[in-house]
Formats: structure tokens, sequence, C-alpha cells
């Protein structure tokens, strides 16, 4: 299934306990990827089977069965299959400003100045050269997974340890990072895009959203999403479409004016090449699932 693809709105963890775990084990026509997206909070991401390329920021690295990903408050990050074969990963959220407010030292030291882009910030970990690092996420997927007697507290300096690994990895960045400007570009295409998916868009609409020539926004748009911003734009109106199918049983024309498709044929064709089945075939496996 194609995922979310902007900022993603939802608050991870409570208050409280401001942490919290996914994984993805992948199903019937389902891709096991993650389109370009953002959240205020901090991220642990392992691949625990296959391989993928993983990117963050615009800069891509391929991950292996093991490897360990960790993407900072607000940083742009995606992640694609190898070969397209699927992989399947575990995922810790947190909100690392939240979690530190009691450890002054941490939060004046490490973590406000990391959340002011002032860290160079090491964000892949070998399982092969990183192992306590990769091993200390193990320990604490195990314990959210499993919640045993004080895990609250267990998490915590499991976590706590993890950040130790990433900022001794990491180097302080005295100077603004440059490509900051353009990352906040991207986001408000992306943003635009979430928001007006329905309607027409034209890639020189994005341009000038964007304020740049057509090559330069195209070459940096697809850095960041590894799409042109058609097909960005189609994958957008294609995942409404799938979540529509699964929420309402309305004629497949209406789904597809109301995602912004003109053409019954294109959407339909467009579907099943991106999710291996067509619109009616998906909306039999899943519609159900949902109601």
């Amino acid at each position: 299934m194609l995922y979310a693809q902007m900022k993603e709105p939802q608050t991870h963890g409570t208050p409280m306990f401001p942490i919290a775990w996914y994984e993805w084990h992948g199903g019937i026509a389902d891709v096991p990827m993650l389109n370009c997206h953002w959240h205020d909070q901090c991220e642990f991401f392992m691949i625990y089977n296959g391989m993928a390329y993983f990117t963050v920021d615009g800069v891509s690295n391929q991950i292996n069965t093991g490897d360990l990903v960790f993407i900072p408050s607000g940083r742009m990050h995606m992640a694609e299959p190898v070969n397209d074969e699927p992989f399947y990963y575990r995922a810790v959220v947190f909100d690392a400003a939240t979690l530190c407010e009691s450890v002054e030292i941490a939060r004046v030291k490490y973590i406000t100045p990391m959340l002011e882009g002032k860290y160079h910030i090491k964000t892949i970990f070998s399982k092969d050269l990183d192992n306590g690092c990769t091993d200390a996420f193990d320990n604490l997927f195990i314990t959210l997974f499993d919640t045993p007697p004080a895990y609250e507290l267990i998490s915590v300096g499991y976590l706590l340890k993890l950040l130790g690994y990433v900022f001794a990895a990491s180097g302080e960045s005295p100077e603004p990072i440059p490509y900051v400007s353009n990352i906040q570009i991207i986001k408000k295409v992306i943003t635009y895009i979430e928001e007006n998916f329905s309607e027409t868009i034209t890639v020189d609409k994005l341009c000038g959203l964007a304020g740049m020539s057509r090559g330069h926004f195209t070459k940096m748009f697809r850095r960041f999403t590894s799409k042109s911003p058609i097909d960005y734009v189609i994958s957008i109106r294609l995942r409404h479409a799938a979540m529509i199918l699964c929420e309402r049983d309305d004629k497949l024309i209406n789904i597809a004016i109301d995602t912004g498709f003109n053409n019954l044929s294109y959407f339909i064709r467009s579907f099943s090449e991106a999710f291996g089945c067509s619109p009616t075939e998906y909306r039999k496996m899943y519609y159900r699932r949902s109601v």
C-alpha cells in the first residue's frame, strides 16, 4: 500500500510517554515502502528482512537486514525496495525534546542543538560495524513490544543509549546546514500537492511555487522523492483512491474524479500498475477489513 506522503499530522506516543513503535510485515497487494514524508518526532528505523534504498534529505543509501537508520526531527525521508523485492521493518518514533526535558545536560548539550541543525548527524548504522547500536535497538523494540514490568524506564534507558551512540558518531556543525532552504521548498511543494491533489496540477505551477526553473526544480524534486513531479502527483492520487476503495462502495468513475483522474481507463491502468491488481480487485480484498 502507498504510504503517507507529507508531514504526518499525528503525535506518536503520549505526553507522559512520548515513544511509539511500529512494524511492517507486508500483505497481499501491498508494497512495503515509505514515500517521502517528515514528522516533528525523531525516529529509529531498522530493516529486519530484505534490503531498501533509504533516503534522508535527498541522500540515499542502501540498507540491509539488521541495519539501523536514525532520522532527526523534521528530516524528509523515504524508503524504496531494492530490485522490487519486499522488505520488512520495525520503527520507534519519539519526541526527543520531551524525553530529555528532565535530563538537563542531554537537553542543552545535545537535543536542542540537534533540533536547531547544529549537528551533522550520522544516520546509517551497520549491523556489522555498529552492532552495539543495533543491539540496543533490538532490546528497545522488544521491551516496547512485550511491556515487562517498568518497561517505560527500561525503554527510556535504551533510547538514551541509542542517542548516545548517534551523538558519539556525529560531528558538530558550526555553520547552518546549506541544503535546509531546498528542503523547505520541497516540503512546501509536497504540502501543496497533498492539499490540492484532486485539482489540476501542472509542473509549471509547481515550479512557480518553488521559485525555480523547470529543469532545476525537476532535478531537485526527483532527488528528494525519487519521482518526477507528475509521477509524484499521480502517486498521491492513487494513495487517496486506495483509501476511498477501502472506506466506501462508490462507483469507480466517481472515485477517479474525486482523486483528480479525468479518465477512467487511465485511472484503472495506473492503479493496477502501482498496486498489482485492479481497483475492483483491491476493494474486494480490503473493503471488508475497514468496516
